[in-house]
C-alpha cells in the first residue's frame, strides 16, 4: 500500500540535509527569472496577431509574469537577513554598510544604463528634454537599488530581528495600504522627474516604490522567522506556514477590495496598486513559496544548480535584457525584429535566451572556479569596455 503523500512529505522535509543557505528560495528565485526571460523574450517578439493578452491562454500566461517580481523582491527581502551580519551590540558592520551601498548603486545605475539617451558621455548636453522621460523610467533594477537602501536604513535602526521583524512588516503594510493613495497624487508636480517617477506610473515607470517595495520588506519579515531555525524546521515553516499565509492573503483580497471600494476620489482605478491585487500577489507567492520547497524536498541532488543560480538571478537579469534588446550601444533581437515573430519562433527564441543566459553564468562560474584570478580579469574587462562605450560611443549608432 503507497505511502500517504503528506507523510512522504513530511519524511523528506525531516531528513533535509543542513545547509546555511535555505536553498527552497534560492529555487524560487531562480524559476522567477526562469519565467521573466521567457516572458521578455516572447512579449518582445511576438506579433500582436498571434497573442492577445485578452484571450485564454494569453491571458493567464500574462497574469502569470505578474508574480515574478514579487517572487523576487520577497526572495530578496529573505535572504538580506541571513547575509546582513550584527556585531555584538546589535549595529551593521561598516564594511557590511559600504558593500552593501555599493551593490545598491551599482543594480540602480546598470537600470539607468539600459535606456542611457546618448552614444557618449559628451553628447549629453544636446540630449532633447523629452529624450530624459525614458531615461529616468524605472524599471526593476533601479527599484531592486532603492528598495535596498531602504532595506538598509531599517537594519540600521534597529539591533536584533525581532525589532527588524516587527519594523519591516509595519513598512511593509504601510507601503501597501497607502499604495492606491501615493498614486493618486501627480508628483511631477512636485518633484524632480529622477524622484517622481518612483512613486508613479504616469511617465512610463514600470515599476514604484509603492506598492512593490511591499514585497521586499515581507521577505525580511519571513527571513526573520527561518533565521536560527534548522534546515528541517526552515522548510517545514516555508510549507506549511507559507501556504497558510497564502490561503489568508487570498481570502484577505475580497474584504480589502470592498472596504477600499467604500473610500472616494476613485483609489483603485490602477489595478496593481490596489490593496486587494497587493494581497491576492502575496497569497500566489507564499503558495508558490511552499509548493517549491516540496519540489526542492524531492530534488535534492539538483541543489548545486539551485544555489547557483539563485545567488547569481540579478546577474542572469542582466545578461538576459542584454540577449533580448541588446544596449543603448548595439541592438539585438528583441529591437531589430520587434513583434514580429510568430508565437512558436517567439517561444523557441526564449529557450535560446534560456540556454544562453543560464550558460553564461555557468561558464563563468565553473571558469572562476577554476581560475579564481579571472574574477579579476572579467571586472577589468567589462570596465575597459563601458570605459570605451561611455566616452568614444559605439560605430553601429552613427
Amino acid at each position: 500500500m503507497s505511502m500517504n503523500p503528506f507523510k512522504k512529505i513530511s519524511e523528506k522535509l525531516a531528513h533535509l540535509p543542513e545547509s546555511k543557505r535555505v536553498i527552497a528560495l534560492d529555487l524560487t528565485r531562480f524559476l522567477a527569472m526562469v519565467m521573466m526571460i521567457q516572458g521578455h523574450t516572447i512579449a518582445a517578439l511576438v506579433s500582436p496577431e498571434h497573442f492577445n493578452t485578452e484571450l485564454f491562454p494569453f491571458n493567464f500566461w500574462h497574469f502569470l509574469r505578474g508574480f515574478t517580481a514579487p517572487v523576487f523582491l520577497l526572495v530578496s527581502g529573505a535572504s538580506h537577513v541571513f547575509a546582513n551580519k550584527r556585531l555584538e551590540d546589535g549595529t551593521i558592520p561598516r564594511t557590511t554598510n559600504k558593500k552593501r551601498i555599493r551593490m545598491a548603486v551599482i543594480i540602480a545605475l546598470i537600470g539607468y544604463l539600459y535606456l542611457f539617451p546618448a552614444n557618449r558621455l559628451v553628447d549629453l548636453p544636446f540630449i532633447e528634454p523629452q529624450y530624459w522621460i525614458p531615461f529616468f523610467q524605472v524599471n526593476i533594477l533601479q527599484l531592486i537599488g532603492v528598495s535596498l537602501l531602504m532595506l538598509l536604513l531599517v537594519f540600521n535602526l534597529t539591533k536584533n530581528d525581532r525589532q527588524l521583524r516587527k519594523v519591516s512588516l509595519i513598512v511593509a503594510i504601510s507601503i501597501t495600504l497607502l499604495s492606491p493613495f501615493v498614486h493618486q497624487v501627480n508628483w511631477f508636480n512636485y518633484l524632480l522627474e529622477p524622484f517622481g517617477a518612483y512613486l508613479s506610473f504616469e511617465h512610463g515607470s514600470i515599476f514604484s516604490i509603492f506598492p512593490y517595495t511591499a514585497f521586499l520588506f515581507y521577505g525580511v519579515v519571513l527571513g526573520t522567522y527561518l533565521k536560527g531555525k534548522t534546515a528541517s524546521e526552515r522548510n517545514t515553516i516555508l510549507v506549511k506556514y507559507c501556504a497558510i499565509a497564502g490561503v489568508g492573503f487570498l481570502a484577505l483580497q475580497y474584504p480589502l477590495e470592498w472596504i477600499y471600494e467604500l473610500i472616494p476620489f476613485g483609489i483603485n482605478s490602477i489595478a496593481k496598486v490596489n490593496v486587494s491585487y497587493v494581497s491576492m500577489q502575496m497569497g500566489g507567492v507564499l503558495l508558490g513559496v511552499s509548493a517549491l520547497t516540496i519540489i526542492y524536498a524531492f530534488t535534492t541532488k539538483l541543489s548545486k544548480l539551485y544555489i547557483l543560480f539563485g545567488q547569481r538571478a540579478l546577474y542572469i537579469y542582466i545578461i538576459h535584457l542584454i540577449f533580448i534588446y541588446g544596449t543603448p550601444w548595439f541592438p539585438s533581437i528583441g529591437k531589430i525584429y520587434a513583434k514580429e515573430f510568430t508565437l512558436a519562433e517567439s517561444i523557441i527564441a526564449a529557450v535560446i535566451v534560456e540556454v544562453l543566459t543560464l550558460g553564461s553564468i555557468y561558464l563563468y562560474e565553473k571558469s572562476v572556479e577554476i581560475y579564481p584570478r579571472t574574477r579579476k580579469a572579467y571586472k577589468i574587462s567589462i570596465g575597459l569596455v563601458f570605459a570605451f562605450l561611455m566616452l568614444l560611443g559605439s560605430p553601429l549608432m552613427f
